[in-house]
């Protein structure tokens, strides 16, 4: 599958694109931020996204030979050769979310190459091939572009703690910008890539709409956009996104009270929230039967039982125990599923290199949980989060997102690919609290 991935076209627009976009970063950074230390980290996080998509593409090519990233590009060579010979066809790519056998043979494919994929695909594919018209369709370059794009979505969730925390942002640095495994994954011709950096810009383009009231029309453009992208790209995101949103925006407002209205506010607001959730829910099953409660819980004992067969001799599968997949059932196991995701594979369990890294990064973060929990003390580190809904948006949509990776994955190798949306959300909602104790600002 490598082969007629890379070309001379590689040689010259990798290092064309790799400057352009390093001096467009610089004018960002410098044009925008006065502060040195937003300035300088905007340019490491950069640095070591890029590092991450060449380490990416390298993995991808000598140790895997192939992969769903030339997949996605071979796609977006034969629809690239269509634009080339009927330049009107560019729209009606651009813009389907999916092309029918139909469609496929109208525009000119002599196969139908893209009938298998999903709409999620598809929607890669069309993001690869508005980066291809610039980059002369170099898969290096184009995944730069990918790299820089998800950049940036990281980078407007981090801006987001800045505005919060302007005394405590620094201590989630390392969490939001240089998690490896999330600048890895997520930095590169993926679904990965995209699902992180249009989260990250939801949640600052919703910031700013809702909360700051501040350049309205091109913050509600952003979040449009990343809705839009994000249901086409992993809709089980938004799903678990969308009652921690809820949260947030219903006790955001309690900032502006005083501390002592807010203990008579707070359960008040919340009732609210639950009540929300309870009839969101229902809503979103009518709008995608896919991700129907009963649908979810019938494809979670499908995934179960496919990859315990295809995988259990290769080491990196997990279990769960025995699952009674109704309601009942999966809340039994919710805390072990959302362990699973963000403490494991633990030390002890490492069977190649891959999982020995993984494993090394699940340590830190489960290490640095227990040490957070015992300086603070547990009720006051609850105490922390229901008292900042920002914090509490964080540690809910982490818990429910790992939640549902967990039960659905049962593979290690494939967890620590998915779960990356999960990780710089839950640093925040871990690291913040555990400064506001020390610094005593609340």
């Amino acid at each position: 599958m490598v082969q007629g991935i890379f070309s001379w076209v590689d040689l010259v627009m990798t290092p064309i694109w790799l400057v352009l976009l390093y001096l467009l970063a610089y004018a960002i950074a410098h044009l925008k931020y006065r502060d040195h230390y937003l300035r300088k980290h905007f340019m490491w996080g950069l640095t070591v996204k890029f590092i991450g998509c060449f380490g990416f593409i390298a993995v991808y090519a000598i140790y895997y030979k192939g992969g769903d990233t030339f997949r996605y590009f071979i796609n977006t060579s034969k629809l690239m050769e269509v634009v080339v010979s009927d330049p009107s066809q560019l729209f009606c790519i651009l813009t389907s979310t999916n092309l029918s056998v139909a469609d496929q043979l109208k525009i000119g494919l002599d196969t139908p190459l893209l009938l298998n994929d999903t709409t999620a695909n598809y929607t890669v594919t069309r993001i690869a091939i508005f980066f291809g018209l610039f980059t002369l369709n170099s898969y290096i370059a184009t995944s730069l572009c990918f790299a820089f794009a998800s950049f940036l979505g990281v980078w407007a969730l981090y801006r987001v703690v800045v505005y919060l925390y302007p005394y405590q942002y620094k201590a989630v640095t390392i969490p939001i910008l240089y998690i490896p495994s999330v600048f890895f994954w997520g930095s590169s011709m993926m679904k990965d890539s995209i699902v992180i950096g249009f989260l990250g810009l939801l949640t600052y383009g919703i910031y700013k709409v809702y909360f700051q009231k501040n350049n309205i029309l091109i913050s509600l453009f952003m979040v449009v956009v990343s809705v839009y992208i994000l249901s086409n790209v992993k809709q089980y995101v938004i799903m678990a996104y969308a009652p921690a949103l809820i949260v947030w925006m219903s006790l955001g407002p309690l900032n502006r009270l005083p501390k002592q209205q807010r203990w008579i506010v707070t359960p008040i607001l919340m009732g609210l929230a639950v009540a929300i959730i309870i009839v969101f829910i229902p809503i979103m099953e009518k709008v995608s039967q896919r991700y129907a409660i009963e649908q979810v819980l019938e494809t979670a004992e499908k995934t179960a039982d496919y990859i315990h067969r295809t995988t259990r001799e290769g080491g990196s599968s997990y279990t769960l125990g025995e699952i009674e997949y109704t309601p009942l059932g999966i809340a039994k196991v919710f805390p072990r599923a959302v362990t699973v995701t963000l403490f494991q594979p633990f030390l002890y369990q490492v069977r190649n290199p891959v999982m020995l890294l993984s494993a090394l990064e699940s340590t830190v973060f489960l290490l640095g949980t227990f040490f957070i929990l015992f300086k603070v003390g547990f009720f006051r580190f609850i105490g922390y989060i229901m008292n900042q809904p920002f914090l509490l948006m964080c540690l809910v949509f982490s818990v429910f997102f790992a939640f549902a990776i967990g039960i659905s994955t049962f593979n290690y190798g494939s967890l620590v690919r998915y779960k990356i949306p999960a990780l710089p959300f839950y640093g925040i909602a871990i690291i913040i609290p555990y400064m506001l104790y020390r610094t005593r600002t609340i």
